[in-house]
């Protein structure tokens, strides 16, 4: 019996092997960076996988993933912005994996950013909220925008 739980455990290796062999091949033959996996800034120049990556390898896999909203809390005037999903991944019917993601505006990363917003019109950073007593909305100092 020992004789065949060892030559169970060699297989497993061997077909563990084999696909990481294929994996590899794969991330290098199919994947660009800046499209499937990239940097985000505020990251210590980790690569991280993308949304387009990730739907390749789930397409490799045979994987469907559905996303669910858990919660969010969505502020404008602290500002505070946090949002919790959780994907689900399915092979076939079966439920074969499950992952929860979230971000706030307080994580380091974000936090600290200067975030200007840009005139669509004049593809400058000279947009400002309008004061409530004029209206309110959204201005370009280069009077291209009036939005609300």
């Amino acid at each position: 019996m020992t004789e065949i739980i060892r030559l169970e455990k060699a297989e497993a290796l061997e077909i563990t092997k084999t696909h990481y062999q294929i994996m590899t091949e794969f991330v290098k033959g199919q994947m660009q960076e800046g499209t499937d996996y990239g940097v985000i800034p505020g990251t210590n120049g980790k690569p991280t996988l993308l949304k387009p990556g990730a739907e390749k390898l789930c397409r490799l896999l045979s994987l469907r993933p559905t996303f669910s909203f858990i919660n969010s809390i969505i502020d404008f005037e602290k500002p505070v912005f946090y949002y919790h999903y959780q994907c689900s991944l399915y092979c076939e019917n079966e439920l074969v994996g499950q992952g929860d993601g979230s971000c706030n505006s307080y994580e380091k990363k974000y936090r600290y950013r200067k975030a200007e917003l840009i005139c669509p019109d004049c593809g400058q950073p000279t947009v400002i909220k309008g004061k409530q007593e004029y209206g309110g909305g959204y201005i370009c100092f280069n009077g291209t925008l009036a939005r609300n």
